[in-house]
């Protein structure tokens, strides 16, 4: 079981979620960003092989790819993105 961070110097982080130890990380996925109260930060959604990080700063939302950690789009959204919903689907199968 693994889970995902982003660190305020702009860093997404793989980690197991039962041990806590670091499993991978990327940098450059956000700018840094300030912790201070009211400054609007990144945020995440995680939805099969992928991991969506707005990034206010930058009108972005970032597309990583959660098993390589490799970013593999930057969508320019313009504005200050920030709550996301990630969804995706499966091939049809019987049930």
């Amino acid at each position: 079981m693994e889970g995902f961070a982003m660190l305020s110097d702009g860093r997404l982080v793989r980690f197991s979620a039962l041990t806590g130890r670091i499993l991978g990380e990327t940098p450059g996925v956000t700018g840094a960003y300030s912790m201070e109260r009211g400054v609007i930060r990144p945020m995440m959604a995680v939805a099969g092989h992928r991991v969506a990080v707005s990034d206010p700063a930058a009108g972005q939302v970032v597309m990583v790819d959660a098993d390589t950690l490799e970013i593999v789009e930057r969508l320019d959204l313009g504005g200050q993105p920030q709550s996301l919903l990630l969804l995706t689907t499966e091939a049809e199968h019987a049930h």
